[in-house]
């Protein structure tokens, strides 16, 4: 993927933080782990969901074909962590009504997520402090001066800037921003590294390497599973039960 992408109009974030001073809770909606809210694209209303695997926003191509988007926009090179790439046109600029504001989102490409006609990628919130309230189902953007996330820190977190194509996620390789990653503990007090993707909606997806260094694949193996990528091509994946995780 192209580094020289910019997928978000420079007014959209100066939009978003004149109104994050008035934050409010937007309901959410968990849907097979990743987390849904509403938005108004193009004057439907529907649903997107955050995907801090992927530094880009995306529109559902079927859904981008139901509401006669024109998909004129520059068509890019997109890739799958593990079975390659696949050129998909974009949406030259999409109107979005998101978190209560009014944004065009530029160049926007049209994958495969049916069941989230829009994705948020971890670039648009980069200048803001997404705050999720899972038990209330509720969520809301604030200035990062408003809290004091060192003094609330529980969780070991750092940045995986780079190229995210270590195959830990689900998500896209290239150029551009990766997710976080957090400090997991797995059985024998094993602490481990993971990329924090709200995109993926299976389990956990751990680099096989990793899995054969610690012989879980004999230890814990139980079955295989398919799933689907974003570029619409199935994946093949061996499934583990771990008798324990801790994370924070």
């Amino acid at each position: 993927m192209s580094s020289s992408v910019r997928l978000i109009a420079s007014h959209t974030l100066l939009a978003l933080w004149a109104s994050v001073t008035h934050a409010q809770w937007i309901p959410i909606e968990v849907r097979d782990g990743a987390v849904t809210f509403p938005v108004v694209v193009e004057g439907v209303e529907t649903t997107a969901a955050l995907d801090t695997g992927s530094s880009v926003n995306s529109v559902d191509a079927a859904f981008a074909e139901r509401i006669g988007l024109s998909l004129s926009g520059p068509r890019y090179q997109m890739s799958s962590a593990y079975l390659g790439g696949k050129i998909v046109p974009s949406e030259a600029q999409l109107d979005v009504q998101i978190f209560g504001v009014k944004v065009v989102l530029k160049d926007t490409p049209a994958m495969v997520h049916p069941s989230s006609p829009l994705l948020i990628g971890v670039d648009f919130l980069r200048e803001f402090v997404l705050q999720i309230d899972y038990p209330g189902s509720r969520m809301r953007i604030l200035p990062r001066s408003a809290i004091d996330l060192a003094d609330r820190e529980n969780v070991p977190l750092r940045d995986s800037e780079g190229t995210c194509d270590s195959g830990y996620e689900l998500g896209f390789v290239g150029r551009g921003t990766c997710p976080p990653a957090v400090q997991v503990v797995f059985p024998g007090d094993e602490k481990i590294w993971l990329l924090l993707d709200t995109g993926a909606t299976g389990p956990i997806v751990l680099n096989r390497l990793v899995a054969e260094r610690h012989g879980w694949l004999v230890a814990y193996r139980k079955s295989t599973a398919s799933s689907v990528d974003a570029l619409g091509k199935v994946i093949e994946t061996e499934m583990l039960v771990m008798p324990s995780l801790r994370l924070g």
